[in-house]
């Protein structure tokens, strides 16, 4: 009888450890892609066991045990959440994820976690429980492994539809994250050493200038009263002179790195190369002669290469203040350090805060005093709404109209400040993309538009309309009458984020050799795009008029 369960747990090991996702597809009644990838998992775990003729199965099998939960656990959790077995992706978000945010998803995503427990005990357990030694492999089994390894590999570089079974399929999903990280950090030494040999155009500036960019995440513009909400939201913002809210702009991708890259440098999501080759807006400001910060509460800036600190080490000044506590960092933690960046003696600056806002756990991002909605009336929250909503969607889209109106009330304690300022200032805001909040009847919320078991899906409006917010202190209106009216005639036109490097080169009164006046909102000369790329995910694009 032990010896029968010892077969069985040494069958188990071979199919658990390499291919969980089989259980899951035969749930989805896959049954046929569930036996392809138990299959193709077990024999490339066992291969080089029979092509060694290995007897020491125990320790073949904890010796590979590490790798395989490398690959698989983030797999199982990323399946638990989003119903999707991808992505070549996951690495790279486990890469660039700080330990904030990481420990929200593990306790918010309790279900995910939990699976991703047991399958490591269950691993452990077989791998533990399987034989010692087997009896030595013949050689036809040993030789059959091996033509069966090298098909494989030349599989892999020759059929493509091999990229899809797993495990397969995340042999390039790693690979592509450590070449990217590689090539981000070939790629940062170049942009620092690049110059645009910008100059300043003559004009009647003042003797100090401050300018703040003010970069927040997943903000819905329909969920902003300046446009029509039925919630006061950002109702604060409306007290103050000098602000306008532009009606027709789009973000250039899901993604919040692309996004902001695609903000802040000549990148676009149909040419990402110049930013490989080419510094961000805050790369103009300093050939300007601006001084430069960038504060950031979205995690360490110096922990790993990305393409968002990629863009923030070309400051001069750079802080974060959500590096590495495990509880939830809200964005009122910047204001002691944007303070602090207002007082330098320095006559230009150009100051860039990178806030959490509306990002995933909404809940976590404000304080729990600050919340003031609350209501699960459907016709409070949402009234016309074209599907029932439960309670939990409810209570989501509570916990997102709070977090709106902490941001704002923020936005308005950094205009203030801002304001008390000498000589020439302005506030740009504007978030990466915006969100998808139940706006379909499958009750889906933050990020639905992975590729699924049901197929891939296209992001709603609301994911890819935003707010962008402009405020302008009385002397840079006197001084520049001209960008006050350039405002006023492109509020209601076609824009994009992705041609806000111009308009923030315009606005700092940039010139060289690569500005195109045309593509800035913040000029006469302001030509609007026909239509709007937008970035849907995995290079997918999608466009809109």
């Amino acid at each position: 009888m032990r010896a029968k369960l010892r077969v069985f747990l040494c069958v188990a090991a071979l199919i658990v450890l390499p291919a969980p996702r089989f259980v899951i597809l035969i749930l989805d009644g896959e049954w046929w892609l569930a036996a392809v990838e138990a299959f193709w998992g077990a024999a490339l775990l066992y291969a080089p066991f029979w092509i060694f003729r290995m007897v020491r199965l125990r320790c073949y099998l904890a010796t590979l045990l590490p790798v395989y939960l490398i690959f698989n656990v983030p797999m199982i959790f990323h399946d638990a959440i989003f119903s999707s077995w991808y992505p070549p992706g996951i690495f790279a978000m486990v890469f660039d994820t700080d330990s904030s945010e990481a420990y929200e998803l593990l306790i918010e995503r309790w279900h995910a976690t939990a699976l991703c427990v047991v399958y490591i005990l269950l691993a452990v357990g077989l791998v533990a429980m399987a034989p010692r030694r087997l009896s030595p492999v013949r050689p036809l089994l040993s030789n059959l492994s091996a033509i069966f390894l090298a098909t494989t590999v030349f599989a892999i570089q020759t059929i493509k539809p091999f990229y899809h079974i797993y495990p397969l399929n995340q042999v390039p999903g790693l690979t592509h994250a450590m070449q990217e990280k590689r090539q981000l950090q070939k790629i940062l030494n170049f942009r620092m050493r690049f110059r645009f040999e910008a100059e300043r155009r003559e004009g009647n500036y003042s003797e100090r200038e401050t300018y703040v960019i003010v970069i927040g995440e997943s903000i819905r513009r329909v969920n902003l009263s300046a446009y029509g909400y039925h919630r006061e939201t950002d109702a604060v913002l409306t007290g103050f002179d000098g602000i306008w809210h532009y009606l027709d702009v789009t973000s250039p991708s899901v993604g919040k790195a692309h996004a902001l890259a695609a903000a802040l440098t000549r990148a676009v999501p149909t040419d990402f190369d110049p930013f490989n080759h080419e510094p961000s807006l805050i790369g103009v400001a300093r050939e300007l002669g601006f001084e430069t910060h960038w504060l950031s509460n979205q995690g360490r800036l110096s922990r790993t290469d990305t393409i968002v600190t990629a863009m923030a080490r070309e400051a001069d000044y750079r802080v974060s203040t959500n590096s590495s506590s495990l509880v939830p960092v809200h964005d009122d933690a910047l204001l002691p350090k944007f303070r602090q960046a207002l007082q330098s003696p320095a006559k230009k600056k150009l100051i860039v805060l990178h806030m959490l806002c509306c990002h995933t756990t909404y809940e976590h991002r404000y304080p729990p005093g600050e919340a003031r909605f609350h209501s699960l009336d459907p016709e409070d929250v949402r009234p016309g709404s074209t599907h029932p909503l439960n309670e939990e969607a409810l209570q989501t889209i509570n916990h997102y109209d709070n977090a709106l109106s902490y941001t704002f009330r923020l936005l308005a304690k950094i205009i203030r400040a801002t304001r008390q300022q000498d000589g020439e200032s302005a506030v740009i805001f504007f978030p990466n993309r915006g969100e998808h909040l139940f706006d379909t009847e499958d009750l889906e919320f933050g990020y639905p538009y992975v590729t699924s078991t049901e197929g891939e899906k296209e992001p709603v409006s609301h994911e890819v309309f935003i707010p962008f917010i402009v405020w302008l202190s009385n002397d840079i209106r006197k001084n520049q009458p001209e960008l006050e009216q350039a405002i006023e005639a492109n509020l209601a036109r076609r824009a994009q984020l992705a041609d806000f490097f111009y308009a923030g080169a315009d606005l700092l009164g940039a010139e060289f050799e690569r500005m195109d006046v045309r593509r800035s909102f913040f000029n006469e000369a302001y030509q609007a795009p026909v239509r709007r790329p937008f970035d849907a995910g995995s290079g997918k694009l999608r466009f809109f008029e």
